[in-house]
């Protein structure tokens, strides 16, 4: 009975990874990150403009991105954000499951030396 509870919580985590990782595959996240500078005109007033800076080839670029940061490039830096949070919660499952293997594993072993 026991076994047959832990057996079903394992498949359930198993699923569970597997479902985001799928969902992880379908993510497209921003490489890079999102500057804004600002200037001031001839009368002192400021005015912003995005860039987005990433690595190319081991050097650092600026990418003009003007006076709004494009919608694509928000859905990008959200997508970096659950990106993140996927990995956190990938940790977690992969913790829960090697727990139950360990346990199964000292089940196992001492229904083997009740048996010897």
């Amino acid at each position: 009975m026991l076994l047959s509870s832990i057996k079903q919580k394992l498949e359930e985590l198993y699923e569970e990874y597997e479902k985001i990782v799928r969902e992880m595959s379908m993510l497209e996240p921003l490489q890079g990150c999102i500057e804004y500078k600002y200037v001031f005109n001839k009368i002192g007033k400021k005015y912003y403009y995005f860039y987005l800076r990433r690595l190319e080839n081991g050097k650092l670029k600026s990418i003009y991105l003007g006076k709004e940061i494009p919608e694509w490039l928000m859905k990008a830096a959200n997508d970096r954000e659950k990106l993140r949070a996927y990995k956190n919660e990938l940790k977690r499952i992969e913790k829960q499951i090697k727990t139950i293997e360990r346990m199964i594993r000292k089940s196992v072993r001492e229904n083997k030396n009740k048996n010897n």
